[in-house]
C-alpha cells in the first residue's frame, strides 16, 4: 500500500466502521460532550454505549451502495428561503468523503443517491487561473499527485485522480469549479437541481467564484459560505449569491444579521447553536452546523439533539446514518 495513504484510511477507519459496519446505540449527553449551557435541560453523561455488528463480509463497493430511497432535493427558493419549510437538510461534506473519492462528481452523485438535500464542494486556483475542486493547497493527500495547486496549471493537474479512502470505489478525475456546477444543475432529473454549498479557500478570489456562479446561472442553487462581512456585502450580495455566513462568535452573528439582504443562513460551532438559534430564525435566516468529526462519531442522537436545538442544516461524512433520521418515511 501507498505509504501515503495509509494514514488517510487509518484516520477515518473509525467514521468508516462506527457509520456502516456497526449500530451505535447510547444516550448522549450534551453538557459533557458538546458543552451545552448548565441548567436541569443541559446536564447529562454518557451512560452507555452498545456496539452491535451488522452481517460480516461488507466491502467497499457494498456500503458505496444507495440507500433505495432519494430524499426530495430542494433548492434554496423551496426551502432554505422559505420560512415556512420545517424540514432539516442533509449536506454532503465534500460530496462524500467515505463513499466516494472527497470533491469529485462522482462523490456528489453517490451523496445525491444516499438522499443528501445538499452537497459541499472545496475551491481553489490553478497557476494558470483555473477554478477546481480541492481541499487542501497541496495535491498531496487526496490524489495520486503532489505539489501545490497553486504552483501547477490546469494542464498539469487534470491528469491527476482523486484516491478514494477504501478499497473497492474507483478513483476519479479532479473536476473544475465549472463542470461540478454544471454537472449538479439538473440533478436529479427534472428539478430545479440540489443545493450547494461553495467553500472558497484563500487567497482565492470572491469575485472570480461569484462570477462563474452568475455565469453558470447557478444563483438558485449555490451559497457562496464565507468568513468575510466585506465579501459578503460588496462581492456576493450585489451578485445576487446567496451568503453562508461562517460566524464563530456571538458578535459575530449578529454583524451578519445586520446585513441586507440578509444571509441565507448562517454556519455556528454546536456549542453556539442553541445560544444563537432564536436570534437567526426570527431574523428570517437559516442556521446550518457541522456534525463532523464526534457528532458523526455519536451518531442519531447527536443528530436529534441539533435537530431539537434549532439547525436547519446539517453537514455529515455519515450520510447513511443521518438521511434515515431526517426522513423517517423512507
Amino acid at each position: 500500500m501507498n505509504t501515503r495513504h495509509l494514514g488517510n484510511l487509518m484516520r477515518n477507519a473509525l467514521l468508516t466502521i462506527v457509520g456502516s459496519s456497526l449500530s451505535v446505540v447510547g444516550l448522549w449527553a450534551p453538557s459533557d460532550v458538546l458543552g451545552a449551557p448548565s441548567g436541569p435541560q443541559g446536564v447529562g453523561r454518557i451512560v452507555g454505549i452498545v456496539v452491535e455488528p451488522v452481517q460480516d463480509g461488507l466491502t467497499a463497493r457494498d456500503l458505496a451502495v444507495p440507500l433505495g430511497q432519494r430524499s426530495d432535493n430542494h433548492t434554496l427558493t423551496d426551502c432554505i428561503r422559505n420560512a415556512s419549510c420545517s424540514k432539516v437538510l442533509s449536506v454532503g461534506h465534500r460530496g462524500t468523503i467515505v463513499w466516494g473519492p472527497e470533491n469529485t462528481i462522482p462523490a456528489f452523485e453517490t451523496a445525491l443517491a444516499m438522499g443528501a438535500d445538499a452537497v459541499e464542494m472545496d475551491v481553489q486556483e490553478t497557476r494558470d487561473g483555473v477554478l477546481i475542486l480541492m481541499h487542501d493547497a497541496t495535491l498531496d493527500r487526496t490524489t495520486n499527485c503532489t505539489g501545490e495547486v497553486a504552483q501547477k496549471s490546469w494542464v498539469e493537474i487534470k491528469g491527476c485522480r482523486v484516491i478514494p479512502l477504501l478499497p473497492g470505489i474507483e478513483s476519479a478525475r479532479i473536476p473544475t469549479f465549472r463542470e461540478a456546477l454544471d454537472a449538479l444543475k439538473h440533478n436529479p432529473p427534472l428539478t430545479d437541481g440540489t443545493v450547494i454549498e461553495v467553500d472558497v479557500k484563500a487567497p482565492l478570489s470572491a469575485a472570480k467564484v461569484a462570477t462563474e456562479i452568475s455565469q453558470a446561472g447557478m444563483t438558485n442553487q449555490v451559497m457562496v459560505l464565507t468568513s468575510s462581512i466585506v465579501a459578503a456585502k460588496f462581492v456576493y450580495a450585489p451578485l445576487g449569491i446567496p451568503v453562508l455566513a461562517q460566524a464563530n462568535s456571538y458578535r459575530n452573528v449578529l454583524e451578519f444579521l445586520g446585513m441586507n439582504p440578509k444571509p441565507v443562513a448562517i454556519e455556528v460551532d454546536i456549542k453556539l447553536l442553541p445560544q444563537v438559534q432564536n436570534w437567526v430564525h426570527r431574523a428570517g435566516s437559516r442556521v446550518s452546523v457541522d456534525a463532523l468529526e464526534a457528532c458523526d462519531l455519536i451518531g442519531v442522537a447527536c443528530y436529534r439533539q441539533l435537530v431539537r436545538w434549532g439547525a436547519d442544516l446539517i453537514q455529515t461524512d455519515n450520510l447513511p446514518k443521518l438521511v434515515p433520521v431526517l426522513n423517517p418515511e423512507n
